[in-house]
């Protein structure tokens, strides 16, 4: 049995204030109905994480929005909900956000 991926847009909490980051909120927008998340990565380099995670939230309602430091493990236990047997979730995001270091962390591995 084959599940349907679920979007996972990876950003860092800075970048949703940028006009760079609204495709892939777009890209959310169009999911309605679906199961989604934004997590919102480097949450160590900013300043007010749960400000920036808010703003997100206000914007997509109907999306989990995660406040994460993939670096640290910070906030990964949030992501428990979508690692499940059998469920495939598509990391998508801008260059340098931190996807692969994302995937590391939740192997267990420190590259």
């Amino acid at each position: 049995m084959t599940s349907e991926p679920v979007p996972a847009v990876v950003g860092t909490a800075d970048q949703r204030t940028a006009a760079a980051g609204a495709n892939m909120v777009n890209f959310l927008r169009g999911q309605r109905g679906k199961e989604g998340v934004d997590i919102l990565n480097k949450t160590d380099l900013s300043g007010d994480p749960d400000a920036e995670a808010g703003m997100v939230r206000r914007r997509l309602p109907f999306v989990d929005v995660l406040a994460v430091s993939a670096k640290h493990g910070d906030g990964l236990d949030a992501l428990d909900a979508y690692l499940t047997a059998g469920q495939t979730i598509a990391l998508i995001g801008s260059s340098g956000v931190g996807k692969s270091t994302l995937v590391n962390r939740l192997l267990g591995q420190d590259r």
